[in-house]
Parts: C-alpha cells; structure tokens; sequence
C-alpha cells in the first residue's frame, strides 16, 4: 500500500494521532464512529482530524514532487 509506505516514511515528523487515524481509516477499513469510539473522540472531531491528515500529507506530497523536479 502507498499510504503505509507513506506514513512509515513520514514516521517522526508525522503526528501519531493522525497516523493512526489514517491507518484505521483506509487500511484497515473502520467507519469514523468506530475509531471514534476506540480513541474515546466523537466522530465528528475523527473526521476532522482524518482530513487534517490528509492535508498534511498532500502537502508533503506536493514537496517531495517539487523537490524532485528541482533535481
């Protein structure tokens, strides 16, 4: 999977909380409510934090893609 390629990459300088967020949400399959209820957080705030993370990682994206370019 390129996501946990990804955040394995990312590892220090990527927040934990998202990480897992992230991870639970796209690799192993859980609804919001159900990552919610595991990390004792409503729904709504996974939600937030899950797009949250996915910014972060777009932007790291965009970096790396710039950086590459530059070469």
């Amino acid at each position: 999977h390129i996501l946990q390629e990804t955040l394995n990459m990312l590892g220090y300088s990527f927040c934990k909380r998202y990480e897992i967020i992230l991870r639970k949400y796209f690799l192993e399959e859980k609804t919001l409510a159900d990552i919610g209820t595991e990390l004792r957080l409503n729904r709504e705030r996974v939600r937030q934090l899950k797009e949250k993370g996915l910014g972060l990682l777009r932007r790291h994206a965009q970096r790396l893609k710039s950086t590459i370019n530059d070469c």
